[in-house]
């Protein structure tokens, strides 16, 4: 594109035509190399860094939400520390396993620590591209990963980043050696995302087909599979809620009223989900399923949003609230119609400018970031249990 003299007679809107063309193509550009870089894969997020993300989705300004349920009371929960702390984590299970990185952060190779019961067992010296996760029974799953590079900058996909939630992984290997995942072919134009099942002894079971985008949001402790499918490109309203199991795939409805499932996790018989509204006044809200019926779970004062983000073993749901301001959010438990604030008791960090959870397990482990800068995204890593 050449030069445009500007005159007193220019013509003033071809001008701003051309400058929104010149803002739009950089969009979509930008747009299009997030898309190549998830579409060819790439390690995960350094475990020294935090991703400043938005811990709840984009909604446009609005004046007035619908007040929340108040809680019952104030539930009684206690936090304590792991000897780890200084330790990167890598991944953990729900059974208690847990899997550290030992190497150092310029190392030319990695290393893990493997603690489970009360046992450590330290890594040999492995490739960089080698990256190593842990199954639901507590065995090592490896598997190759490489940087993506473009425009000279590196492209990483995984976990970490604001307000835990289950969707983060896409791959997920059971213990019986199923990986199940989503995979996504564009032919002729035409876009088409598969949910698939994998074993090398057995081959690939295909469970659902669809032209609208799937996200893996649980697999839950029955190993059933919880699919968004978004039935809109236009935002995050018209999606449907899909449960796969026993071969067979369920629709389940949604709280009334909503039309977009944001998070959801499921353990036992307790199944809590977060709904909201994109183009209405209706906020996102967490609930519970109690048989066919939704209920809303209460939320703390001067909280305006609450999200879901695990169900423990126990039946308690951990999740987070916020106001209009994503910085003031707070990580609580839900118990009933009670509410504990974890951020305000004594053993949850409070170093940092903000301390979000990262990864959590229903057994009641979580993790928690403590982010000290939040341009650079220096942190302290802590691991936490909750009783």
């Amino acid at each position: 594109m050449g030069r445009q003299a500007i005159s007193q007679n220019a013509d003033y809107p071809r001008l701003r035509n051309l400058l929104f063309s010149v803002l739009g193509t950089g969009v979509l550009l930008t747009g299009f190399r997030y898309m190549i870089s998830k579409k060819l894969g790439a390690p995960l997020p350094s475990e020294s860094r935090a991703i400043l993300t938005s811990p709840e989705p984009t909604q446009p300004p609005k004046k007035t939400y619908r007040k929340g349920i108040s809680p019952a009371g104030s539930l009684p929960l206690k936090l304590t520390r792991s000897e780890y702390n200084y330790l990167p984590l890598i991944d953990m299970n729900d059974r208690g396993d847990f899997l550290y990185l030992t190497s150092p952060a310029n190392a030319t190779f990695r290393s893990y620590l493997h603690v489970y019961n009360g046992k450590s067992v330290q890594s040999p010296p492995t490739s960089t591209f080698e990256r190593w996760t842990l199954s639901p029974n507590g065995s090592i799953v490896k598997r190759m990963e490489y940087a993506v590079t473009v425009g000279g900058a590196r492209n990483r996909l995984g976990g970490g980043g604001w307000a835990f939630n289950e969707y983060r992984f896409f791959r997920r290997t059971s213990d019986d050696g199923w990986t199940t995942y989503i995979e996504g072919v564009t032919k002729k134009k035409v876009q088409t995302f598969r949910l698939l099942k994998d074993k090398p002894t057995v081959g690939t079971i295909v469970l659902y087909t669809s032209n609208n985008p799937l996200t893996i949001l649980e697999i839950d402790d029955r190993n059933a599979v919880w699919v968004r499918e978004y039935r809109s490109l236009k935002g995050s309203d018209d999606s449907q809620l899909l449960r796969f199991a026993d071969g067979k795939a369920e629709r389940i409805p949604f709280a009334p009223g909503y039309k977009a499932v944001d998070r959801l996790s499921s353990t036992g018989k307790t199944l809590a989900a977060t709904f909201g509204n994109v183009t209405s006044t209706e906020p996102y809200r967490a609930f519970v399923r109690k048989g066919p019926t939704w209920h809303e779970l209460p939320i703390p004062p001067g909280a305006m949003f609450s999200y879901v983000q695990k169900v423990f073993y126990n039946g308690d749901i951990l999740g987070f609230v916020t106001d209009q301001n994503r910085l003031n959010f707070q990580q609580v438990v839900w118990r009933g119609d009670s509410v504990a604030i974890l951020t305000d008791l004594p053993a949850w960090p409070k170093r940092g400018k903000y301390s979000l959870i990262t990864r959590a397990s229903r057994k009641g482990d979580i993790y928690v970031r403590s982010v000290l800068n939040s341009e650079s995204g220096a942190s302290e890593n802590y691991m936490l249990n909750i009783k």
